[in-house]
């Protein structure tokens, strides 16, 4: 039986909620689960990890970064605009955007969807739109609360992957 604990270690990126009246940090299973099922070890980063003494210690033990989906969204002063973002997790923005610079400094490998993609754009200088699901050219993503967890996430566009692009070593 192999060893888990010789496979790549891979940090997942926290979030923020509230549980019985509570402040937790999370992980939803689903992503977890992907990481073990792919051959890593995942490593929950809570937000505190983001003090710069804490990070330092953290990088070397690494092997990969994941930056989840979550409901929260990034806030919007990173990225130049004004206003309010009430579902804002300033915790969690801190520690992806010191996590990104970090790993990109030190060719740590990134994986992003969603709000973790979001942060990765963020933090490399680009900028978002607010209201995404009100652009009308672009593709609708969220989930429809009405529909089983299964059907929510189960697969909704095919990828391609460029010949040459950074994405075929990853995918093929």
């Amino acid at each position: 039986m192999e060893n888990i604990m010789n496979n790549p270690v891979i940090g997942v990126v926290m979030c923020r909620n509230r549980l019985k009246g509570h402040a937790t940090q999370t992980l939803q299973e689903k992503y977890l689960n992907a990481i073990i099922h792919a051959g890593g070890l995942p490593i929950a980063l809570p937000h505190a990890l983001a003090e710069p003494s804490l990070l330092e210690q953290l990088l070397p033990k690494l092997d990969g970064i994941y930056l989840p989906g979550s409901p929260s969204n990034v806030q919007p002063h990173l990225y130049g605009e004004n206003g309010d973002e009430p579902d804002a997790d300033p915790g969690r923005d801190l520690l992806s955007m010191a996590l990104i610079n970090a790993a990109l400094e030190r060719r740590i490998p990134i994986f992003a969807i969603c709000r973790g993609l979001q942060e990765l754009v963020v933090a490399t200088g680009g900028s978002l739109h607010r209201k995404l699901c009100e652009q009308p050219e672009l593709l609708e993503h969220r989930e429809d609360p009405e529909l089983p967890v299964e059907q929510q996430y189960a697969p909704s566009h095919e990828v391609q992957v460029e010949e040459g692009g950074i994405t075929v070593c990853t995918v093929t």
